[in-house]
This record gives C-alpha cells, structure tokens and sequence, in this order.
C-alpha cells in the first residue's frame, strides 16, 4: 500500500470528537460511497468504513444503512448528474435520524485509486474531518486496510483491539457482521460473474463454432450452386447452339424447298434452250417444267419423191435434214439436298412440234434452198440428272438430259424413234 497523500484535516466542531455529555449515547453516522466500478466495489468500501467508524468508539451505526443509500441513489437518478450535491445528502440523513454522515468517494486515475472520505454534520453542514489515501492494489485485505487508516487518520487516533473494545460490543459484532456479509455478497457476486462469464464464453465458442459450420455449409451450398449455374448454362449454351444448328437447317430446307425459275442451255446430238419451273411436292422430291426451243441435224440418203408440192425441178435425192420445233417436258425427280450442292435425277416426258427441212446437199441446211417442208409431232420419254450449287436465292445446275423421240405420224419421209441428248447448264432464281 502507498501513502502518498494523507491529509489530515482534524476539524473538530466541539475542539476534538462530538460529545454528547449525559446522553451516554454514540452519535448515529452513515456511510454513503460513490465513484465505484461497480455497486459491489460502492458497498464493499462502504461496510469497512463503517466498520472502521465503529469500531473508532465515536459512533455507533443506524439500523438501516441499506435504506439510506438506496434512498441517495435515487436521488441520483432523479438528477441523471452522476453526483448528489451535500445538501441532499444532509436532506436524507435527517429523514434516516443520523447526526453525521460519512462520505466516501473512490477515485481511479493513472493505475492507482484514491479514496477519500470527509464526515458532514447533518445539522450545521460542517465539514468535521477530511482524510484521502492511495493504493496501487485494491484487494479486500488492502481495501480494509485502507478504510481503516482512513478513519483513524480522520479522527485522529489509531484503530486498535483496545481502542475497538471501548466500541459498543454489539454495534461492532454487527459491523463485522455487515461487513463479512457485504464481503461474502460480494465474492459470491464475483464467482457468479466469473462462472456466468464462463457459460458466455462456452456460449461464445458454440455460436463460433456453429457460425463456422453454417459458414462452411454455405461455402459448400455456394460451390455446389456455382458448379449447377455453370452446368445450365453450358446446357443453355448447348440448346442455345442446337436452336440455332436447327434454324440453320430450316431455313436451308426452306431455300432448297422454294420454288425456282430460270433458263438453261444445252448442247449434244440437239441443240436447246429452254425456260423452266421447279416446284417442291414434298419432301426431298420435285417437279420440272420446261418450254424450249430445240435444232438438230443429220444427213441422209433418199431417193427423189414426185408430185412433192416443195420440190426442185431435177432434184431426185435429199441429202439433209434439220428439224426445229418447240418442246415442252415434264419431269418428277429426287433430290439430296446438300449445304452447298445439291445432287438430283429424275423421268418425264416430252412433246416435240417441229418442222422438217429437207435438203438436198448438206450445205443447204439452215439456208433457203429447202427442198421439201413438213410440220410433224413427236412424243418422247425423257431422264435427267445433275447438280445444282446453293448460293442462297441464287443456283447454277449442270444437267444431261437423254430424250427417246418417238414420231406420232408417218410423214411424206419416213423415220424411225430416235435418241437425242444435251449437257446443260442453267442458272435459277429461288422464291
């Protein structure tokens, strides 16, 4: 314990300690402490000072102490100050029936605490006596030690087994009392704070311990719905992708499935030029249409044919022959549709209308030295296969096209069923 400020301010109103000459009676004194960490630390402090005060000999205690500091500190609580002035200290010690009242204020600062204590008379709020110590520990052993010396040194005098045994013996039992009860109170208030701050602390390491767990859990249920969110949307990105993939194939059925028109060119044993309709009738077949010219020419031997209404006098043979019609054809075919070609083959039929020239030298043919002249018919039975490339609405198509011609009358000169073919090109618009 450390001393390092006792004042001892012995302020006597009656030139040293109250005296009551006659009554043979103590003087009443309360205690009232403030300033505590804790109302444990208030009372503790309280009950060694009175012990301490009567224990001096010079006072004797009131009957209910524990009243007179309840009713103080609601008077503090009214105020909502922190302090109660010496006034209202005074107010209550008359109600309570003291002629003096102890106040004792615990002060912390820079590591050490102050006590000091001062005694107030009710009836002339004098001052009588002023004491202060410090202390670096504050223990109960230190705490009593402290109150103690802190009365003594007020009053004057030494507190001792001797000086104690002139007290009232009833009145000090009862402080010790008071004292070991506020004592015990107190270490049973600190056990109980130390096993509840125990329990808060289990409680603390449970809660932190299930915080963990439900924290792993959602990291988990986090992870889990990462690796869900990424899988839909690989499968959006795969629906997505098929979608499209299927789009594409629509709208490439639809183009090849649109209708076509456009004009094709042939060349072989006849020579055509034609303008054609292709429609779709269904699923991977078509029809053809085709209205064209047609020119072929060959040679031949005939003998000369009288009463002819064309003949050249003093011809007696035609060398030469050139047939130039119109043709209209049919086809129905398959196709395998491709991205980009488009292979596809098909029969028909033909309808030939021409006009035979008959020559009689081959140089004749195509001038205007005609021999003879018919308008003849044929029906034929007609094949084609080919390609065509995809350009979106545009196509090019390569093709041959074989036609078995079969006469549908005998004519002035007679003839035979015959094969004629062309290799074609043809380019078509879609819509």
């Amino acid at each position: 314990m450390k001393r390092s400020a006792l004042c001892l301010m012995m302020l006597w109103a009656f030139a040293g300690a109250p005296s009551f000459a006659g009554a043979g009676e103590l003087p009443k004194i309360a205690v009232y402490v403030m300033g505590g960490k804790s109302a444990d630390e208030n009372n503790v402090l309280g009950a060694f000072m009175l012990e301490a005060l009567i224990k001096s000999g010079k006072y004797a205690a009131i009957e209910r102490t524990d009243d007179f500091v309840a009713q103080i500190d609601r008077e503090q609580a009214k105020q909502r100050s922190g302090a109660v002035d010496d006034s209202e200290i005074r107010r209550v010690g008359k109600q309570a029936g003291v002629q003096f009242v102890c106040v004792v204020n615990l002060s912390h600062a820079f590591g050490s605490s102050l006590i000091s204590a001062r005694i107030i008379d009710v009836e002339t709020a004098m001052v009588i006596a002023t004491n202060s110590m410090e202390s670096e520990e504050m223990s109960l052993r230190e705490i009593r030690a402290i109150a103690g010396g802190v009365v003594g040194s007020m009053l004057g005098m030494r507190i001792t087994k001797d000086v104690a045994a002139m007290a009232d013996n009833a009145a000090v039992a009862a402080a010790e009392e008071r004292s070991r009860a506020v004592v015990a109170a107190a270490e049973e208030n600190a056990r109980a704070a130390k096993a509840e701050a125990g329990e808060l602390e289990r409680a603390r390491a449970a809660a932190a311990a299930e915080a963990e767990t439900e924290r792993r859990k959602a990291a988990e249920a986090s992870k889990t719905a990462e690796t869900e969110r990424r899988r839909a949307a690989e499968a959006e990105a795969k629906a997505q992708k098929a979608a499209k993939a299927l789009a594409e194939e629509k709208r490439k059925a639809a183009e090849s499935s649109l209708n076509a028109a456009g004009l094709r060119g042939g060349i072989g044993n006849m020579q055509s030029i034609d303008a054609f309709l292709k429609r779709s009738i269904g699923q991977n077949w078509r029809l053809d249409l085709f209205v064209g010219f047609r020119e072929y020419n060959y040679e031949f031997a005939y003998a000369w044919i009288a009463d002819c209404e064309d003949h050249h006098e003093g011809v007696d043979d035609m060398d030469a022959k050139q047939y130039l019609g119109a043709e209209a054809a049919a086809f129905v075919g398959r196709t395998w549709r491709g991205e980009m070609v488009t292979p596809y083959a098909g029969a028909g039929i033909a309808g030939f209308v021409y006009e035979a020239r008959y020559y009689d030298i081959p140089e004749d043919v195509g001038g205007n030295n005609t021999a003879l002249r018919e308008i003849l018919g044929s029906i034929g039975v007609a094949g084609q296969a080919g390609v065509e490339l995809n350009m979106g609405k545009m196509t090019l198509g390569v093709d041959v096209r074989p036609i078995l011609y079969i006469p549908l009358m005998n004519s002035f000169v007679d003839y035979l069923a015959e094969i004629r073919f062309t290799a074609g090109m043809s380019i078509g618009y879609k819509f």
